[in-house]
């Protein structure tokens, strides 16, 4: 949280800063501008999603985690835009959310007990009880600012290197380029 939050106020008088991880090893000028061009006005977060079906499109030995919705299997962007005059004044709430990220009580009392149950059948049943439209306004409430769900960018935005499985996904990706 404490360098996200550095490197945001060093953009604090822009209108919309894009982020990105840095373990992307197949992101590309083309996929940062996809983003980039797809923010929506007026959202302090604009967060690209995926369909299992894109994503293993270009990435066909993926085995990347998904989220079972109403609208299809998604996975998330390493690659957002964020307003920083709607973030920067959370900050006390962007800090919290960090810490309690690995802390599933602490998680359950900030989304609320009816989205964490959700997520809850979601994760472990494979139940579809939730869409992406209930998450943006969830999430969005949470944040206190609008929150943007984005379609049509790079999947190469979502293909990062957290574990070895990971790395062995890249390099079987880059064996069959």
């Amino acid at each position: 949280a404490a360098n996200f939050l550095l490197g945001l106020r060093a953009f604090a008088d822009d209108p919309v800063v894009l982020f990105a991880t840095s373990d992307l090893p197949f992101i590309d000028a083309a996929a940062i501008d996809e983003v980039a061009s797809r923010g929506v006005a007026g959202a302090g977060l604009c967060y690209p999603y995926f369909s299992k079906d894109e994503v293993r499109a270009v990435f066909p030995h993926e085995a990347n985690s998904y989220l079972k919705l109403r609208d299809g299997d998604i996975t998330g962007s390493s690659v957002f835009l964020l307003g920083p005059h709607h973030v920067l004044p959370r900050e006390a709430e962007i800090r919290a959310f960090f810490e309690a990220r690995k802390n599933i009580p602490r998680l359950v009392g900030m989304l609320g007990l009816d989205l964490a149950l959700r997520m809850v059948l979601t994760k472990k049943l494979g139940l579809r009880v939730l869409t992406v439209a209930a998450l943006e306004r969830r999430f969005g409430k949470l944040a206190g600012f609008p929150v943007a769900a984005v379609r049509g960018c790079s999947p190469r935005c979502s293909l990062d290197i957290d574990h070895e499985r990971d790395l062995a996904e890249a390099l079987a990706h880059v064996g069959q380029a």
